[in-house]
């Protein structure tokens, strides 16, 4: 084999393996983004809503004269509120993570030699950084639907106090 065929040889292979790592990029970027997103949606939806109808409910029983369930009924309110926050915070730390492993996967250089990319040497900790991020996203939104198991516990006690006061005629 002459040494322009393998050049030739070893330029195709570099070719096809940055090819290779570009397709993986946008895949694992797209993945991340979706399924980040579709549990951010989930847990904002479902707090948020829950708080819009919580403080309608509340507002209801406040004008209706029925303070005692209103009150008992607010913590429920609270708590996915703090659900909603978290869900939000997650959101923000989710796009810092996603961000540090963008930023982390443009600093591998193409080459036409063999291994055809090298690496940075800052890059392991970049990614660990971008890896913390996500691991304090993923962690806010487990606390969002956390808020939500706790906020519906809440809401039943409240119906079960209101329950109570109406059986012993208060």
């Amino acid at each position: 084999m002459k040494d322009s065929d393998l050049a030739e040889r070893n330029l195709s292979l570099a070719d096809r393996t940055h090819n290779l790592l570009d397709e993986q990029k946008i895949h694992l970027f797209r993945a991340s983004l979706e399924l980040g997103s579709a549990a951010l949606r989930t847990s904002i939806l479902i707090t948020g809503g829950s708080v819009v109808v919580g403080l309608a409910f509340v507002g209801s029983m406040y004008s209706s004269q029925q303070t005692d369930i209103a009150v008992e009924l607010f913590r429920a309110v609270f708590i996915f509120a703090i659900g909603a926050l978290t869900a939000g915070l997650a959101s923000g730390a989710a796009y810092i993570g996603q961000n540090k492993r963008n930023e982390a996967a443009h600093q591998i250089e193409k080459t036409d030699e063999a291994p055809f990319i090298v690496f940075p040497q800052n890059f392991v900790t970049m990614e660990r950084k971008a890896g913390r991020w996500i691991v304090l996203a993923v962690t806010f939104v487990g606390i969002s639907y956390l808020c939500i198991f706790i906020g519906l516990l809440f809401a039943w006690d409240a119906i079960k106090f209101k329950t109570i006061l109406e059986t012993s005629g208060t």
